[in-house]
């Protein structure tokens, strides 16, 4: 019985073509049968978010729900399987929802990924049974290893998807904006840009002489920032060419921006100079967000 379970999880896994969704099915579909429970699931937690991703039996029908009203708040903080033959007797289970208020016995274990948690992976009846033996509780752990591995394909075609999708998008802009550029500094930069954006790097530069640092568009946004102007137009509703983005003098004078002048303020030095204020106003971007 044992040979036929290992042997299923490997067919289920086998062919990486197969849909995502589908992989999980044939999992729990083993797992059912080696173990002889009719219900199980994968689910995914989020910090108290709790979602199926698939589900067998009972399961399939739950959907989303707070950890706190599933079974599973025991397995994650449990080492290796959370056995529970006989719900009844071990675990408080009125008043959570379906199917958890219906099961009679329940084996689940945590699963990580990198040691960080990713949700669990479940088992259970309607009736209590007997104690999960030794056997039972290996395999499970087998199962959610072969799940692990099976997760770690499935981020990685995510992300060779997006790594391609990127590529397109960064040529198709780059050809069309090659072919309007007049000089070669322009050809370079655009270049540039198109490298940055496949190869999803960033770049700065740095005057020698006054130290102002000059980052690239892309490093802008893998850093999660936004660049000065672009993110006061959206703050404060004003237009991208109004021209007291052209110093700062002008725009700590604006009178949309009256009652956060103390911001500017702590930059006395930089009141003259808009290019480094304006790289200064993106490193407070983070100060700034919950004041606004």
């Amino acid at each position: 019985r044992d040979g036929a379970a290992i042997a299923g999880l490997g067919d289920a896994i086998g062919d990486r073509s197969r849909p995502f969704e589908e992989t999980l099915s044939e999992l729990l579909r083993v797992g059912c049968e080696r173990l002889d429970l009719e219900t199980g699931a994968v689910a995914k937690i989020d910090g108290e978010a709790y979602a199926i991703l698939a589900g067998r039996g009972s399961a399939a029908a739950l959907g989303e729900a707070s950890l706190s009203e599933t079974l599973c708040r025991q397995t994650v903080r449990t080492e290796g399987a959370f056995c529970a033959p006989d719900t009844a007797r071990e675990l408080w289970t009125d008043g959570l929802p379906d199917p958890f208020s219906e099961l009679g016995s329940y084996i689940g274990e945590a699963v990580r990924i990198g040691g960080e948690r990713y949700g669990t992976v479940w088992f259970g009846s309607a009736e209590p049974r007997e104690p999960f033996s030794r056997r039972e509780r290996s395999f499970l752990n087998l199962l959610v290893e072969v799940l692990v591995d099976r997760i770690g394909i499935e981020a990685e075609t995510r992300r060779n998807e997006l790594r391609d999708g990127r590529t397109a998008k960064a040529l198709s802009e780059a050809k069309t904006e090659l072919r309007a550029a007049e000089t070669p500094e322009e050809v370079g930069e655009i270049a540039v840009e198109a490298a940055e954006r496949i190869a999803d790097v960033g770049s700065w530069e740095i005057n020698s002489e006054t130290q102002d640092v000059f980052w690239s568009d892309h490093l802008f946004e893998l850093l999660g920032f936004v660049r000065y102007k672009e993110w006061v137009a959206e703050k404060f509703g004003i237009d991208r060419n109004y021209e007291g983005f052209q110093t700062s003098r002008a725009f700590a004078r604006s009178d949309t921006f009256a009652k956060y002048e103390h911001l500017v303020k702590w930059l006395p030095s930089f009141q003259h100079d808009s290019r480094v204020l304006s790289h200064a106003l993106v490193a407070l971007t983070a100060l700034v967000t919950p004041i606004i």
